[in-house]
């Protein structure tokens, strides 16, 4: 059975509440002054807590912003004077716990700390789950070594929140990127400097783009992203954001660019500065996703796709049940759920677009120290949820309104009025509560997950034959009429001479 030690600890940081408000506590927002320590990966990047440092300066507004700089005009009613206050206090509990942690960390060898804050990686090696069941045992028995002790305790606080200004230092380490920049250049890599060097020489297009193949694919999406937020309707925000979308595609040639990468490199950018960014954008799309996620056909997302509805049926048979009577869910698992496209969005820019803000935020925090794991938690515990609502719709339709606008399953970053939500808090200890969701044996999702990706991409390659087969057929149109077009302008010609 998965390992659940390091449950959401009481008492915990309210962030969503501020952040919805954009009333953040300053207090100790210089983390370097906190964390005192030579590691590099602790020093701050000296400047505000979760802007980065090439953001233009917020256009001059009426408009009510949070401190991301998202349009915060529909954003349900802010908390009393006394629950703002008590949040306060929460913060700089939970602020003070996270000082002492990191200070712990610092004293780690480059393995060990990887050991502790990447627990993804051990996710994705555990094959069977019973060596993660003793773990747990060996914990609760005061059994467990130093190293696993804090790796325990590490979770426990990644489940409680991360205070704003240590966000940045702590998914650099969770995603592993701290390792996986360090490394570029020993491999063989080029280094983001060397990236932005090589884009530089080669120069601009006739569009006035950069000249390499990904550029116009960034360009169409970039005005998209985010278009309500104030650090990203300036030309030095967007520039921000192209130049490290296409920096990716430099290094990434397999992927390039897909769709959903421009909410993910926005979401860094929001978060820390670009060359972190990178890095993090990296390790997510190579690392901590399974293959195949943002390629041509999706393959890796499609797949999850599917093991989520497997998993639907497994937690939740009513609610599966009802989708296969309302024609949303197929009775072949194997076979494509008219969910795809929404659940296929949740995925893929990993809730951003999902849920209020400062849900997202805690989402990722999870994401980035414990895997893909956390994206089906937060599916299952979203649509759980619903279910109330969700078994009364009749048609797809109205599965789509239920869960696009009902409870946590909300916008923050979208015009409109927003209904009741979950908050960050509930979500979250909704997604790790056993007695909510249960567990999730490694061996079992991840048979699930092989066999599914194996038929998605069997229908991606017959899909691809059956494009080229309908692009040689309209080749061979197109060549017909061209000939039909030569052989009656030839009889024009020879009728014109004939009766010269």
């Amino acid at each position: 059975m998965e390992d659940e030690e390091g449950g959401v600890e009481k008492g915990k940081m309210t962030e969503e509440m501020n952040v919805k408000e954009g009333h953040f506590d300053q207090e100790g927002e210089n983390p370097s002054q906190e964390t005192s320590s030579s590691s590099p990966w602790l020093s701050s990047s000296n400047r505000q807590a979760g802007l980065s440092s090439t953001r233009s300066e917020r256009k001059l507004s009426v408009t009510p912003r949070d401190q991301y700089g998202f349009d915060i005009t529909h954003s349900p009613p802010t908390a009393p004077p006394t629950a703002k206050r008590s949040s306060q206090t929460a913060d700089a509990h939970l602020r003070e716990k996270w000082t002492k942690l990191l200070s712990k960390l610092s004293s780690l060898s480059e393995s060990d700390l990887d050991t502790v804050t990447s627990r993804w990686r051990t996710s994705q090696t555990s094959k069977s789950h019973h060596s993660l069941t003793l773990r747990n045992f060996q914990s609760k028995l005061n059994l467990s070594s130093p190293l696993t002790s804090l790796s325990l305790k590490f979770t426990k606080r990644i489940r409680s929140g991360v205070p704003l200004e240590m966000r940045e230092q702590v998914w650099w380490l969770c995603s592993g990127a701290s390792t996986k920049s360090r490394n570029a250049e020993a491999n063989g890599e080029m280094t983001y400097r060397g990236i932005l060097d090589f884009i530089e020489e080669q120069g601009k297009d006739e569009n006035g783009l950069a000249n390499v193949p990904v550029a116009m694919e960034v360009e169409k999406d970039l005005h998209r992203t985010f278009p309500n937020n104030s650090h990203f309707e300036s030309e030095q925000g967007l520039s921000s954001l192209r130049t490290l979308l296409i920096a990716y595609g430099v290094r990434n040639k397999t992927v390039g660019y897909c769709q959903s990468m421009n909410f993910l490199a926005a979401f860094l950018l929001l978060n820390m500065e670009p060359e972190r960014a990178f890095w993090v954008l990296a390790a997510i799309i190579e690392d901590i996703l399974p293959a195949d996620y943002y390629t041509k056909h999706m393959v890796g997302s499609r797949a999850d796709q599917r093991v989520l509805l497997g998993c639907l049926k497994w937690k939740l048979p009513s609610l599966h049940k009802h989708f296969v009577k309302i024609g949303v869910a197929p009775e072949n698992g194997n076979d494509v759920p008219l969910l795809e496209p929404l659940t296929c969005t949740w995925y893929l820019c990993i809730f951003i677009n999902s849920l209020q803000l400062g849900s997202s935020l805690r989402v990722w925090d999870c994401f980035l120290h414990e895997g893909r794991k956390v994206l089906l938690r937060v599916g299952l515990s979203i649509l759980k949820s619903c279910s109330p609502e969700l078994m009364k719709c009749e048609d797809l339709i109205g599965v789509y309104e239920v869960l696009r606008n009902n409870r946590c399953v909300v916008s923050h970053m979208s015009d409109g009025p927003t209904p009741t939500m979950m908050n960050a808090e509930e979500l979250i200890k909704l997604a790790y509560d056993k007695s909510w969701i249960g567990s999730f044996p490694h061996d079992k999702i991840d048979a699930m997950r092989e066999e599914h990706q194996a038929n998605v991409a069997e229908e991606a390659r017959v899909m691809e034959v059956k494009r080229a087969e309908r692009e040689k057929e309209r080749l061979e149109r197109e060549e017909q009429r061209r000939l039909k077009k030569l052989e009656e302008e030839k009889k024009r010609k020879e009728e014109e001479g004939d009766g010269g």
